[in-house]
């Protein structure tokens, strides 16, 4: 069923709707008491639910507590939610870079102006990545962008890209990035 949020501090306090939230971030399922009679008890276990279920994702709960979300202390509650809009946001927009990082993984080209795919190539163009490279999409959108475009212009033309200011002034990061994702463009 469809659920309505009308007040976000009073429809978070039985835990409910920030589980069903949870749930259709990360489309996995979570355990709920649901019920016509909820008390205490079970919004602090629906809450406490949700709060595990983002620390297993390693995402940290700073001065985050069931017992605040339930009392409905809205400092507390409108920082969960800053909290999971940033971790779920991220985590979309990290899922794309890789995903373009997949798709377009370039082969390297040797001395003579052949093709030939390294083996770190091949393992990513066969979604077969490796847990360390996994991690590093974690660090966050901004970091996790120039890693990304490190990684897809370090090769070519000896273009070095440290930041998102100077290195790009010249013009030839960007090129090199076109050129990764569409070679001879």
């Amino acid at each position: 069923p469809q659920m309505k949020v009308e007040n976000l501090i009073d429809d978070l306090k039985d835990g409910v709707k920030l589980l069903a939230l949870l749930e259709v971030l990360s489309g996995e399922r979570l355990p709920m008491e649901r019920g016509r009679v909820l008390r205490r008890p079970h919004y602090l276990s629906n809450c406490n639910t949700a709060l595990e279920f983002l620390r297993s994702k390693r995402i940290k709960l700073v001065n985050i507590n069931a017992s605040d979300v339930v009392d409905g202390k809205p400092a507390v509650v409108l920082g969960l939610i800053w909290t999971i809009i940033l971790y779920f946001q991220i985590e979309e927009n990290t899922r794309v870079l890789e995903k373009l990082g997949q798709r377009y993984a370039s082969p390297s080209v040797d001395r003579r102006g052949y093709a030939s795919s390294t083996d770190d190539d091949r393992s990513v163009r066969e979604g077969s990545i490796s847990r360390k490279t996994q991690e590093k999409w974690k660090v966050g959108a901004k970091k996790a962008l120039l890693q990304w475009v490190q990684a897809q212009v370090s090769k070519q033309l000896g273009v070095q890209v440290n930041d998102f200011g100077p290195s790009w002034r010249d013009g030839n990061a960007f090129l090199a990035v076109v050129n990764s994702i569409r070679p001879g463009l």
